[in-house]
């Protein structure tokens, strides 16, 4: 009997706590309200400043033409075009704006567009075709301002950086995130602050430019930084695991650079210096060639310190050729090989 009585009393309070953990859930859960957007009413908005299409964790626009006329022609079309979302951010002076959280890439077309900045490539409708919305009849101007619309999701309150991370990294499915645009969206990251600062700086990004990095639409900054980081920390083992998953976990990490994030960034700067000078072919990526360039240097030229002489030595014009990755080419192969020519 008494232990029916436990039992019973046990099944109380393992109901008792689900059932608090249920309403907590319903208290925090992010609630969302539809609003259609004519796209007149999406352009300007937008241009007011109230919906902000460009918060630190997005990508930038990565579509081409093309693709941008086949977010308007399904609209056109179809009265279709998938959800955007965005959440509110309260201003200095108490007013409020909405932060994209996922559609940027669609609201940008519309906006774009409408502001004449490309010409439709779609070959429906013919009166559209290879023209700027200036040059449109004024009846399919007035069609594509209040007749079309894509509706807006938004929050009931604002994202944590934690939310906002996880939810970025969740809806990229119209075209698949780069390494780069991940970690751009990891605002929890403790270096993510420390990598932009590096990046924005006039000095560095003269540098990035004088290594041969002349893009950075898809965040191969960031990535490129990252990679060197994630070098300097696990320059001793035999074969430095640089895949973009073992990437995004480092550099979630809770202390990626330990103590010395400035060694870190030294050979960031130290390699792109070197590679101004060296050309390199085979190898099947570029990242195989900063990787294999910054573990020559922590392996070669340092010791309690960076050998600054040895590497100067090393600024002569030289092409070299790597393997290429797969079958017996590990990356261990390739950096060995680096290795050799770099040194001939």
């Amino acid at each position: 009997m008494e232990h029916t009585s436990s039992s019973a009393t046990a099944m109380r309070t393992t109901n008792s706590e689900a059932i608090t953990s249920l309403m907590m859930l319903r208290g925090e859960r992010i609630q969302w309200k539809k609003e259609d957007k004519t796209f007149a009413d999406l352009e300007s908005q937008i241009k007011q400043g109230r919906f902000n299409l460009n918060p630190v964790h997005q990508r930038g626009v990565v579509h081409n033409v093309k693709w941008k006329s086949e977010v308007l022609h399904s609209q056109i079309y179809h009265g279709d075009i998938p959800d955007v979302y965005f959440h509110p951010t309260t201003l200095p002076d108490g007013t409020r704006k909405y932060d994209s959280l996922d559609g940027k890439q669609r609201c940008s077309a519309i906006n774009e567009y409408l502001s004449d900045a490309f010409a439709y490539k779609m070959i429906e409708p013919a009166c559209m075709y290879n023209k700027k919305f200036s040059e449109l009849l004024p009846s399919f101007q007035t069609f594509l301002k209040d007749d079309c619309s894509i509706t807006a999701r938004m929050a009931n309150r604002t994202l944590t950086s934690s939310e906002i991370q996880s939810f970025f990294q969740k809806r990229q499915n119209f075209k698949k995130t780069s390494a780069g645009e991940h970690l751009n969206s990891c605002i929890t990251s403790t270096i993510q602050r420390d990598v932009k600062d590096f990046i924005e700086e006039p000095a560095n990004n003269e540098l990035l430019k004088k290594a041969g990095f002349l893009k950075n639409d898809r965040h191969q900054y960031t990535e490129m930084v990252a990679y060197i980081l994630r070098t300097f920390k696990h320059h001793n083992e035999c074969n430095v695991d640089c895949s973009p998953s073992k990437l995004k976990w480092w550099y979630n990490s809770i202390s990626p650079l330990g103590d010395d994030a400035q060694g870190a960034f030294e050979l960031v700067n130290l390699t792109l210096s070197l590679l101004e000078f060296i050309h390199v072919v085979g190898g099947n990526s570029r990242k195989n060639v900063y990787v294999s360039c910054a573990w020559y240097i922590m392996n070669y030229c340092f010791d309690d310190g960076f050998n600054i002489e040895k590497i100067n030595m090393l600024k002569v014009e030289k092409t070299i050729m790597l393997p290429p990755v797969g079958g017996n080419h590990s990356g261990q192969v390739q950096r060995e090989t680096f290795k050799e020519l770099i040194e001939s």
